[in-house]
């Protein structure tokens, strides 16, 4: 199943890749917020005086929540959902490739699109002073738990989009976790 995958995986950070659109809000919505809160609330909760941030500043507080949220802009149901509907996910049933595959396929991109989101983000948030106080161990672990929490995200979302076939109850799918 593996040969099959990764050639599915491929193709699509390809798609991803050719919609930038796609991408860029995964990106800059959870830096928007990030700076949006680390210049507003640092204010209010100064690193020093506030015991829940243990010598840390704001901006290691409100890192992880920019991190989750880049993982849970992924856009893999949203992909699935107009090959549904254009026809072409028929045409990918019908070959040899495995259903399993073709699912992972998508979730694979996810996880490698959720490294590289979060290995970005915790960059950024070097920039405001944020260090990984658990070394290069505990950043490949938190890469590695960034990714697995858009792969389980996504494939919610794909299920949704494989039941309703529908862009607009994929996007709806979204309030469950963000009401």
């Amino acid at each position: 199943m593996s040969n099959q995958t990764l050639p599915l995986v491929q193709r699509s950070l390809r798609e991803a890749m050719r919609t930038p659109e796609a991408l860029l809000p995964t990106l800059f919505i959870p830096l928007f917020f990030l700076v949006v809160n680390v210049g507003q609330v640092a204010r209010i909760f100064p690193s020093g005086e506030t015991p829940f941030l243990e010598g840390q500043n704001y901006a290691a507080f409100q890192l992880p929540s920019s991190i989750l949220l880049a993982a849970s802009f992924g856009s893999a149901a949203l992909f699935l959902v107009e090959e549904i509907e254009g026809g072409y996910f028929d045409k990918l049933r019908a070959t040899p490739v495995s259903r399993t595959s073709l699912m992972l396929g998508r979730l694979g991109a996810e996880a490698v699109k959720g490294i590289a989101l979060t290995a970005v983000m915790v960059l950024i948030g070097m920039i405001f002073g944020v260090r990984v106080a658990s070394g290069p161990v505990g950043f490949v672990l938190l890469l590695l738990l960034n990714a697995s929490w858009g792969v389980v995200y996504s494939g919610f979302m794909q299920l949704i989009a494989m039941k309703s076939r529908s862009a607009a109850a994929t996007n709806s799918g979204s309030l469950v976790f963000f009401p």
